[in-house]
């Protein structure tokens, strides 16, 4: 009887254990990000004027600061000057035709581009361009999905939406004060888009977005500014 008794209680352990193993399992990774937030403006545009070539692209020009927390959304037609806009912000001052661009003191700017025509080599390489430990940078890749098999193949080789899922899991790793990110939601699927907007909505860092997404950009904006 005794004996049985132990037996039965080893089974129900081992059982116990393989539940909490598969719960392990099915838990939905949360995404995280290394956000480090400051008490002060973070930057101050005034009359900003930018060019692509020699063509003028704002028909007005820019006014506007960014404080902590806030997240403006930059809107307007394709081709209207937003990306520029990013680009000029960041110290590309060939863009700039005129205006300012003042940023706080060592402000750190985790930038997310639109297009990855560059991008090529190995998850390695990769994290070692932006200073990232690669199993950080790994561990963020699992939690917007990707397949193991993929950290083997050359970024050149990757599909749009890994491409991207790649350039935000970085931005997520390192350390910012400030988010810009380009159109972020692109060739992205549905539960990764979920997933983003959710980590921006509960962690309140400080952005400017450009996304065509309403849903995404209403849910996630504090202020709207249309080009």
């Amino acid at each position: 009887m005794k004996k049985a008794q132990n037996t039965l209680k080893r089974t129900e352990a081992g059982i116990e254990q393989k539940q909490q193993l598969l719960k392990n399992v099915e838990t939905p990774q949360v995404l995280t990000l290394n956000y480090h937030p400051l008490s002060k403006t973070f930057v101050t545009v005034q009359d900003l004027q930018v060019i692509r070539g020699e063509r003028q692209l704002l028909n007005s020009a820019l006014n506007f600061e960014l404080k902590p927390g806030e997240r403006l959304v930059l809107q307007g037609l394709n081709g209207s000057g937003k990306s520029t806009i990013l680009h000029a912000l960041q110290g590309e001052t060939f863009l700039i035709s005129g205006g300012t661009v003042h940023w706080a003191h060592q402000v750190k700017i985790s930038y997310v581009s639109q297009t990855f025509d560059n991008l090529s080599g190995s998850l390695q390489e990769y994290a070692d361009q932006y200073h990232l430990e690669l199993s950080d940078l790994l561990n963020m890749l699992r939690k917007l999905g990707f397949e193991r098999q993929t950290f083997q193949v050359d970024l050149s080789q990757m599909s749009m939406g890994q491409q991207r899922k790649l350039a935000i899991a970085r931005s997520l790793c390192e350390p910012a004060n400030v988010y810009l990110w380009d159109e972020p939601l692109n060739y992205l699927d549905v539960i990764t888009r979920q997933e983003i907007e959710t980590l921006i909505t509960e962690s309140q860092p400080t952005m400017i977005v450009v996304d065509h997404d309403t849903t995404f950009t209403e849910a996630i904006g504090t202020k709207y500014l249309s080009i």
